[in-house]
Order: C-alpha cells, then sequence, then structure tokens
C-alpha cells in the first residue's frame, strides 16, 4: 500500500492505494488569465467570428434582448463592453431588454449595480414559464411548437452572453443552449431536461439536443454569441463572439484543450476533487468528465484532479 495526499477544497485527503494502481491522467496547460476583461470583450465585438462587428448588424430603431447568464465569470465589465458597444449603434438604453434565469429568494446580483451611469437606463426582466409571458416562435421541421420567452420572440436582434463549460443535456453550454429550452415553456423544458441521463452517460453522447436547439436559433434569426472561457478562482481565460455555430465550435475546442483529463484505458473508479467552491454547495454543478475513463466525463473548470481506482491488477488508478 502507497498513500496519496489529493487536495479537496482547502483542506488534503489521505488516501491508502495498493501498489501499482495508480496512474497520472493527461491535460492540457492551464488557461491564461486575462488582465483586462472588459478591453478583451469590447475587442471581440468588434471583430467576431464569421459576422461583421455587431453594431454594424443594428439600427438605431432596433430593439434588444440581451440573454444572459448571470453566473459567469468576468461578467460585469463584459456586459459594460456589450451595452457601450449598442449604444456605439444608436440603440437607447430604454431599448434593451436583459432577460435572465429567474433568480434565488433573497439572491442579489451585483453586477448591474457596477454598470456605470453611461448604460444605465436598460430592463432586467426574470424569466416566467406562465403562459402569459411565452409567444409561438414557429414549428421545427420535426413538428414541434416552439414557445419562447414573448421579450426573446420580439427582439430585432437576440445577444446571447454566457459561460462556456460542459453539460449534461448538450455536451457544452454556449449560444443557443443558454436559451432552448431554458427560456422556452413548461412542458418543452421539462420534457428535454430529462434527456441528460439518457445521453450523457451512453456510448455514443451524442447530444442531438443540439440540432434541435440549432434550428430554433435559425428560426429565431441570427442570434449573436459572446462566450466566455473561464479561468480558475473566478477569472476569465478568453471570450469567444459571433455566430452561434462558430462560437460553440472554438468553445468546443478550448474545453478539450484545458479542461478534458485524458487516460490511457478504463478503470472501475474515478476519483475527482474540486480546488475551489466555483461550483457551489457540494460541487452539485459539476459533472464527472473523463475521456477514455469510466461512463461519467466531467466539465468543472475548478476541477482539482481526477483518477480512477481498479479492483483487478490490470487496472490502475488514475489521478
Amino acid at each position: 500500500m502507497s498513500n496519496t495526499i489529493i487536495q479537496v477544497g482547502s483542506e488534503s485527503l489521505e488516501l491508502r492505494i495498493p501498489n501499482g494502481a495508480l496512474v497520472t491522467g493527461k491535460r492540457g496547460g492551464l488557461p491564461k488569465v486575462v488582465q483586462d476583461v472588459h478591453a478583451l470583450a469590447a475587442e471581440r465585438l468588434e471583430t467576431p467570428i464569421e459576422f461583421p462587428a455587431l453594431r454594424r448588424a443594428l439600427t438605431p430603431d432596433d430593439h434588444l434582448c440581451i440573454v444572459v447568464h448571470e453566473d459567469t465569470n468576468g461578467i460585469a465589465p463584459i456586459m459594460q463592453a456589450v451595452l457601450e458597444h449598442v449604444q456605439r449603434a444608436g440603440v437607447l438604453m430604454e431599448q434593451v431588454t436583459v432577460m435572465v434565469q429567474p433568480r434565488r429568494v433573497g439572491v442579489e446580483l451585483a453586477w448591474p449595480k457596477l454598470m456605470p451611469a453611461s448604460v444605465a437606463g436598460f430592463q432586467i426582466v426574470e424569466h416566467s414559464r406562465d403562459e402569459k409571458a411565452m409567444a409561438y416562435l414557429a414549428s421545427t421541421k420535426a413538428g414541434r411548437r416552439i414557445y419562447l420567452n414573448r421579450l426573446i420572440v420580439d427582439a430585432d436582434q437576440l445577444i446571447i452572453v454566457g459561460n462556456v463549460r460542459f453539460d449534461a443535456i448538450f455536451g457544452i453550454t454556449t449560444g443557443m443552449a443558454e436559451v432552448f429550452p431554458a427560456f422556452s415553456d413548461a412542458p418543452t423544458y421539462e420534457e428535454l431536461t430529462r434527456l441528460k441521463h439518457a445521453y450523457s452517460t451512453g456510448v455514443e453522447r451524442t447530444f442531438p439536443i443540439w440540432k434541435e436547439a440549432e434550428e430554433v436559433g435559425w428560426l429565431i434569426g441570427l442570434p449573436f454569441v459572446v462566450a466566455v472561457a473561464e479561468g480558475p478562482n473566478g477569472t476569465v481565460s478568453d471570450i469567444f463572439a459571433g455566430t452561434a455555430a462558430e462560437v460553440k465550435q472554438q468553445s468546443d475546442s478550448w474545453l478539450k484543450e484545458h479542461n478534458v483529463v485524458h487516460l490511457p484505458y478504463q478503470v472501475d473508479l474515478v476519483i475527482g476533487t474540486l480546488a475551489s467552491p466555483a461550483c457551489g454547495p457540494g460541487g452539485g454543478s459539476c459533472l464527472p468528465c473523463v475521456q477514455s475513463g469510466t461512463s461519467g466525463w466531467c466539465d468543472c473548470h475548478s476541477l482539482n484532479s481526477i483518477g480512477g481506482v481498479a479492483s483487478r491488477s490490470r487496472h490502475r488508478l488514475r489521478i
């Protein structure tokens, strides 16, 4: 037996492991940390992927809906850059609606208070799945009638601001994964969020919901996506902006480079620990993520170590 110490948050855990049962997984280099998030966001909005500068696609009469994933690193300077950018197109802040998921009772997020007076006047609306808040968009090729929040359907331009993370339903969350089914009606949301058990644990992990989400994006028009690649301890590593498809491709490449642990063969037990409380109490929003490991795979940017224990001599532990 040999003793191995792994970090669990701010504490350590000592494991007794049979000799020869431990093997180290390999992952890409640690992501960089952006020092000036506002400046990078402003640059990405001017030079997006497969899209002109966002302001060139807007007119002063446009009404905008910005869907925001508030639990995103660097959200305050990024939102400031987005609002300043659309102002340059002549869009008044009174014509901008920021759409967010319902906040937990008693939780008040700080980012709106950090906005400068120059971008004051936009409206923040929490999504409701009440029928009165829904509007019919169109039907998909498969025949599903798509209902989304009325403010999204009625907007002249949809802008999506969110993070880049692995996800049990979509594989990765970015772009239309932030909108559908999150801002759809209750029956659609409940049906599609049950799919994670069928697709995230299967051998193929094809995540077919992406095809439907992308089709909804085409029915909406041409959403503009801002996706934040998050670094450790609340930092930002990169920002991708542009069309949904191109941003998804960039996001997927970034995640695989920095957040995937590669292991040579399948083992009997995977152990993962969190280096920070970024995933919330108990790490509830973190998925176990391993390629060529057990039947799980993992997403968290604050993941500290991950590995597997084998009960048979031909297998080894990976941390």
